[in-house]
This record gives structure tokens, sequence and C-alpha cells, in this order.
């Protein structure tokens, strides 16, 4: 998360480079919102498939736990799924005390292992839409600026010129 921070900050700062002062509240707005839309879609790129993948992948691990009856691996990886494995942490913590009882540990063993293979697939995935959207951005066509110079002799103090490189 902190890389994730960190490459937001330098969004922001590359967002609004060219964007003049006066108008700095805008570009900032709309930078932020561009950022949160993309943070909801993340969230369901991740979470739509994520879903699926987890009913097709809990019931091979769940089901060869001994000491857990079908109806009760059924339960488990429907409540697994359906939680987005939060229900892994409440069979954990309920032990061998559980309706589970001494086949608890193995079942949750083999909860986290069907959901971080679940994960695994689903991330994998989502790379490739990653990918995809870096090849589309290097598409973009964009202008390149020289470095602001201050312009001598200007009767605002400090006006700055801007000299574009590609020839416009």
């Amino acid at each position: 998360m902190r890389s994730a921070r960190g490459a937001s900050a330098q969004l922001t700062g590359t967002a609004l480079a060219e964007v003049r002062v006066e108008q700095s509240g805008q570009g900032s707005a709309v930078q932020s919102t561009a950022r949160q839309v993309g943070s909801a879609l993340g969230a369901a790129v991740i979470g739509g498939p994520l879903s699926p993948q987890l009913a097709h992948t809990l019931p091979d691990h769940v089901d060869s736990v001994p000491g857990v009856p079908p109806q009760a691996a059924s339960q488990l990886v429907e409540a697994t799924r359906r939680s987005a494995g939060s229900a892994i942490d409440t069979l954990r913590a309920q032990g061998t005390d559980g309706p589970l009882g001494a086949a608890a540990p193995a079942a949750v063993s083999a909860l986290d292992d069907g959901f971080a293979e679940a994960t695994r697939t689903t991330l994998f995935a989502a790379s490739g839409f990653q990918a995809l959207g870096l090849l589309a951005a290097l598409r973009i066509p964009g202008t390149r600026t020289a470095p602001t110079r201050e312009v001598r002799g200007s009767a605002t103090k400090g006006a700055q010129d801007t000299v574009p490189t590609d020839g416009r």
C-alpha cells in the first residue's frame, strides 16, 4: 500500500504539471475523480472474477479434509465465497470449539490454500488488464515542453516562457 501512495503522489504532480495555477483546483478535482473511479473499477476488476474463481477452487481443497461432512464443506465454500474470505477468520477464531470440532484447523488450512490459489489466478488475470492499460497509455500522444525559464525584461516579475520541443 505504501508504494501505491507514493505512485499516487507522483501521479498527482505529473497530472497537474501542465495546469495553470488559476485552474489548479479544477485540475486537482479531475485528477482526484479519475483516481477514485479507477479505484472502484480496480476493485470490480479484481472482485468480479474472484467470486467465481473461489466457487471453482475452494471445493477441491475443502472436500479433501477428513472429518468435514459434504454438506458442511458446501456451506464452508459458500460462506467463504460470499464473505470474500472473512468466514475463514471466523472459523479460525472458533477453533476446535466450533461446529467442525477437531476438523476445524484442517478446514481452515484448506480454505486458506484455496483462497490463495483463487486470488493468485485472479491477480494474474488483473495483471493482464494492467499490461493492456500500460500499452494503451504508451500510445497516448503528448507534447513535451522544455524546462521553463524566466524571461528577461518581462513586465511581470517572475513571468515564465515555455518552449514546445515538438515543433508547435
